[in-house]
């Protein structure tokens, strides 16, 4: 995953008692996630905007054609001041912005491409190993 970062270390040493030639030790230690450091996790991600939205049929025109930036603020703050117009339409026909902003209000993903929970850590902590290897 290319948003973890980790940093992992190894340290070797090789002790020969009996000369240059084999056998010999060989001691070892490995750090995994030297810096303990913390990779916040993705529970509740989304990229989806709305929730269950349904595609126009084709030939029919926008029904979302009255999406203007009040009404997004509308959506976002869930106060349709402000707003004129039907809260419905008949299928196949324009929405007003109050019906932009009814139909919309409640399948606005308020998870829309934010990292759930800011304490989930994906990462394992560190991890330090230490091993005497004999090579014979």
């Amino acid at each position: 995953m290319p948003w973890v970062r980790t940093f992992d270390a190894s340290l070797f040493k090789a002790i020969r008692p009996f000369g240059e030639k084999n056998p010999y030790f060989q001691f070892r230690l490995e750090v995994f996630n030297l810096f303990n450091r913390k990779n916040h996790g993705f529970s509740g991600f989304s990229n989806s905007l709305f929730n269950g939205l349904a595609q126009n049929a084709p030939g029919q025109p926008n029904r979302y054609a009255n999406l203007t930036p009040q009404v997004w603020d509308a959506i976002i703050k869930r106060d349709p001041a402000g707003l004129t117009g039907d809260a419905t339409a008949p299928a196949g026909q324009s929405l007003s912005p109050l019906g932009v902003y009814t139909d919309l209000v409640n399948r606005f993903n308020r998870n829309f491409y934010t990292f759930g929970s800011a304490s989930q850590n994906v990462t394992a902590p560190r991890i330090i190993q230490l091993a005497l290897k004999f090579y014979f």
